[in-house]
């Protein structure tokens, strides 16, 4: 699902996003699923790109991205499982940074899968 979800996403913008000199779509992926978020990126022709994390002894938590996303189009995939607080946190600390860097266009993706 979550495939043909940024299969469709990625077709709909590709014409926007493929232009001489302009950068391409990053995928960026949050701590909880990094396995998903590569095999997502390996569907879709494209590599997870480098977020250097830490988490501090006191619990904040510190993200540095590892390339410059101005003018990108960036999708931050994090699963909120676990630690809820902690996930939901990284992903926004991301979003905040992605803002701050100058990307074009900022999805945040969260995968969900329902057990019952």
């Amino acid at each position: 699902m979550i495939k043909k979800i940024l299969k469709a996403i990625w077709t709909e913008r590709k014409k926007m996003i493929e232009q001489p000199g302009k950068k391409k779509m990053l995928l960026f992926s949050g701590s909880s699923n990094v396995e998903l978020a590569q095999k997502v990126a390996s569907n879709l022709g494209t590599e997870l790109s480098e977020v250097e994390r830490k988490e501090f002894a006191s619990g904040e938590i510190y993200l540095r991205l590892g390339e410059s996303v101005r003018g990108a189009d960036c999708f931050v995939m994090q699963s909120h499982s676990g630690d809820i607080n902690r996930t939901i946190m990284e992903q926004l600390l991301m979003i905040d940074a992605l803002k701050r860097a100058s990307a074009k266009r900022i999805t945040a993706v969260l995968p969900f899968y329902l057990i019952i």
